[in-house]
């Protein structure tokens, strides 16, 4: 009992009055400094961009560096969709490496940017499929590719997640929600296709190509024959010619582009 005695004496004993006063006083001499509305907002945006940065594009500290790569990452974005609409595909490999834009007031300094895009090529239809779909839809590819997706000691496995975590980010629904996926590494991914590409079938390898576009032109002349229609539709006389056009045959020269 003594010894609990001495102990709440030790910790517990009362501050001297003067040495509390003297305390106050101190901190009443501090003089605090009032912000103004305008010098508040700025504090309190650069602390909302700060965490934007660090909680959700996972950087350790917004920092010149980071706002800089964020600004030219966006622009080179921008000017591959602008490319694309009117002059066609500058790069068939590139994509947005994030899953979040930056900040408005942070695309700025980007004017002596030196784009270049490497054109590269298409992806081949499974190649495609590979590169987009979950393991929960494995049964639309090729057996030989589905281990890829599935198997733990795939090298790619890690591309194609069972679990993964998603964000609202602001807005409501699920199928609104930003997917946080891992981006697939093109070069990896290819390799490991090609390893089993020999597994395939003669028919998988027939639809694994890139072919014609087909225009179909009413003819009232021409005489396909007769299309069986589903249900209790009555079967349609097929009056249209087709046409093959090669993706090579659409191309047009920026120079003869009248924008």
């Amino acid at each position: 009992l003594d010894l609990i005695k001495a102990t709440e004496f030790e910790f517990d004993s009362p501050v001297d009055d003067d040495e509390e006063n003297e305390n106050v006083g101190a901190k009443n001499d501090e003089p605090e400094e009032e912000l103004s509305d305008e010098d508040m907002f700025e504090k309190e945006f650069h602390q909302h961009r700060r965490d934007y940065y660090v909680n959700k594009l996972k950087y350790q500290e917004m920092t010149p560096e980071v706002l800089k790569e964020q600004a030219e990452t966006y622009i080179t974005a921008i000017q591959w969709t602008l490319s694309y609409y009117y002059h066609g595909v500058q790069s068939w490999g590139y994509f947005y490496p994030h899953h979040y834009s930056p900040f408005i007031s942070d695309l700025r300094n980007f004017k002596d940017m030196n784009i270049k895009f490497d054109i590269g090529k298409p992806f081949l239809p499974f190649q495609q499929l590979m590169s987009v779909l979950p393991a929960a839809s494995k049964d639309h590819v090729p057996e030989c590719y589905k281990k890829l997706m599935t198997d733990p000691s795939s090298e790619i496995v890690d591309f194609y997640p069972k679990n993964f975590e998603t964000d609202l980010n602001g807005k409501h629904q699920e199928w609104e929600a930003v997917v946080l996926i891992p981006f697939i590494n093109e070069e990896k991914l290819l390799k490991k296709l090609n390893d089993v590409e020999v597994e395939l079938t003669k028919d998988e390898r027939a639809r694994n190509v890139h072919g014609p576009m087909y225009v179909y032109t009413y003819s009232s002349s021409s005489d396909q024959g007769m299309l069986s229609a589903p249900c209790n539709f009555p079967s349609a006389k097929l009056t249209c010619s087709e046409k093959k056009v090669f993706r090579e045959e659409t191309l047009i020269a920026k120079e003869k582009l009248i924008l």
